[in-house]
């Protein structure tokens, strides 16, 4: 599993640098490995760790807002609640 996430991590990275500055591709997958391994060789696990824990708490701030909006959309607490199965 962690071969494949790192597989598409990859190959979005690598898909963004084509887009962004017009590389080859495989160039830009080749440029993106290069920047990962000298950030987690210069900064070891530690580093590694501290990106996992940047990306979660980046997420959760993307994904935040969507859930408050759902829930007013869906009428609040109340109009969810009222629209589900008693049992």
């Amino acid at each position: 599993m962690t071969i494949f996430s790192s597989g598409i991590s990859m190959y979005a990275l690598g898909l963004l640098l084509h887009l962004a500055l017009g590389w080859n591709f495989n160039t830009s997958v080749l440029a993106s490995a290069a920047i990962v391994m000298a950030y987690t060789l210069l900064g070891g696990l530690t580093s590694a760790i501290y990106n996992e824990v940047l990306q979660f708490l980046l997420i959760v701030a993307g994904f935040s807002p969507l859930a408050i909006l759902a829930v007013a959309k869906a009428g609040g607490w109340q109009g969810m609640a009222s629209r589900l199965n008693p049992s």
